[in-house]
């Protein structure tokens, strides 16, 4: 059984080999092949070639488009610095100084404009390379993170509540845009699109107010996916994230996560409340990574592993990206912990 097999049967609950593993190594990749961030980033070439190796010789199910979190910002004008050793990151000051400015933001084409361009052109190179037999997943970051990198998060949350009807307007473009870049992804090969939706939880706001000002853009993105025959996969990085939201305005087939939402006390509530309605994708700590021993994380995979390989709909991975300050000592074991643990 090749990976793609592997992960479309387990989100469709069919008989699999071993549980599906991907610890979000992609910028971790860039070091397989001695490329700095900054080239990595805007070097599609470079890019594919760093990921497609370490795919290989880690033995990972999911290929993934994952670049950094500014690709999108960057073309609706945001000012970016591309250090050689972190992720390219806001040079200066908000692309937007006032709530006056949200008007600027238009309905962008995504296939013409440089970054999100490249993203497709990467998709493309993955899939030319190992669609036939790897799972290649298109990654984005969900409206209101997009909105949050050209306002501020402060200004943006201050306007949420005192301009609503002007974050709206921005949030509709970036939306528009966004479905249509997650059609140019799928259009390249990939079998499903990652949203990340940063601000789907109670540490920034509660249910109602992110369904307002970010699910129900989220939903639209989803339905296009969904009718244009691909899978929609969310991510949430936060604690206190509102994954019963998600799950029934949304209906993800897959939701990668880092932290238990409140309503599940322990990993076995969440599978009882979750596990049959949506393939559940985590949820080891990339932080917890770079303080324990092998014995420990090989104790975490089985931990999960147990709570959530029964009838299927599990894929063990990080809680967010892998972090690219250690070896990949500890990617390596959850491929094994997965092949060997994870059996069937």
């Amino acid at each position: 059984m090749n990976s793609l097999q592997r992960v479309k049967n387990t989100i469709n609950r069919e008989a699999v080999d071993h549980i599906p593993v991907y610890p979000f190594i992609n910028a971790m990749s860039r070091k397989y092949c001695g490329y700095d961030y900054g080239s990595w980033s805007i070097d599609t070439g470079k890019c594919a070639r760093s990921i497609l190796k370490t795919t290989d010789e880690l033995g990972l199910d999911i290929v993934s488009t994952q670049m950094d979190l500014c690709v999108e910002a960057a073309d609706w004008g945001l000012k970016l610095k591309y250090p050689a050793d972190r992720p390219p990151q806001p040079d200066g000051e908000a692309l937007l100084r006032s709530a006056d400015e949200y008007g600027r933001i238009k309905r962008l084409r995504p296939r013409q404009v440089p970054r999100m361009s490249s993203y497709i052109q990467l998709a493309k190179q993955l899939n030319a390379a190992r669609g036939h037999d790897k799972f290649i997943m298109g990654y984005m970051l969900g409206p209101l993170g997009v909105l949050s990198l050209l306002r501020g998060v402060r200004d943006l949350f201050y306007d949420i509540l005192t301009y609503p009807e002007k974050v709206h307007e921005a949030l509709e473009n970036i939306s528009d845009t966004l479905a249509e870049l997650a059609l140019g992804l799928m259009e390249a090969g990939c079998h499903a699109i990652m949203i990340n939706i940063i601000y789907a939880s109670e540490l920034f706001m509660n249910g109602q107010m992110w369904e307002t000002f970010e699910g129900l853009y989220v939903k639209k993105i989803s339905r296009v996916i969904k009718e244009a025959g691909g899978m929609v996969f969310l991510q949430s990085t936060m604690e206190k994230s509102h994954f019963n939201t998600m799950t029934e305005l949304i209906h993800p087939e897959t939701i990668a996560f880092l932290s238990l939402p409140d309503e599940c006390a322990s990993m076995k509530r969440m599978k009882d409340l979750y596990g049959s309605r949506v393939t559940l994708m985590g949820h080891i700590d990339p932080c917890f990574l770079t303080v324990c021993s092998e014995a420990r994380i090989r104790e975490q995979c089985r931990r999960q592993i147990d709570a959530y390989k029964k009838g299927g709909g599990y894929i063990l991975a990080t809680g967010y990206e892998y972090p690219d300050s250690i070896s990949d000592r500890y990617a390596k074991i959850m491929v094994e912990e997965a092949v060997s643990y994870g059996a069937y």
